[in-house]
């Protein structure tokens, strides 16, 4: 180990070595010391253990409310005891069932070209030629990029 620049790579080595060791006692010292010099927030298990149970019940009303609203009946519903009843029930089902329908296809009606929008950069013609096309790219992002004197900066 005659050769001074081995002695200096050792040497730097160490140093970085101890330096990052100290230096991460020093952050952990600094860390214990803000966490004592901190103001206790005045919230104890007690306080934090209601809140909880608060979160909890509400969470658990709102669920009920979800299931109230959403609820899917399991049980048939009663059958009527005359011809009369049943023909008015089988009417309002059958009202109720086109109802549906109609709000579907009304949904998701396609849309005729006399009803879609126009717009005048969109043409049926449109031809693609990819030397133009790229020729054209070049021209506006030089037109369009911020200039060379300034883009170094």
């Amino acid at each position: 180990m005659n050769n001074p620049i081995g002695i200096l790579i050792i040497w730097l080595v160490f140093n970085l070595i101890i330096g990052n060791a100290t230096k991460k006692k020093k952050e952990a010292q600094r860390k214990a010391r803000e966490l004592q010099n901190r103001p206790s927030t005045g919230v104890d298990t007690a306080q934090r253990k209601q809140k909880t149970q608060e979160y909890r019940k509400t969470l658990e009303e709102f669920k009920r409310q979800l299931e109230r609203e959403f609820r899917v009946p399991t049980e048939e519903p009663k059958k009527p005891a005359t011809l009369r009843d049943q023909a008015i029930c089988d009417q309002a089902a059958e009202a109720e069932e086109e109802r549906k329908r109609l709000e579907y296809e009304e949904a998701f009606k396609p849309v005729s070209e006399s009803e879609a929008p126009k717009t005048e950069y969109i043409s049926p013609k449109l031809s693609f030629n990819p030397k133009e096309d790229i020729l054209k790219a070049i021209i506006y992002r030089e037109i369009l990029e911020k200039p060379k004197s300034l883009a170094r900066r």
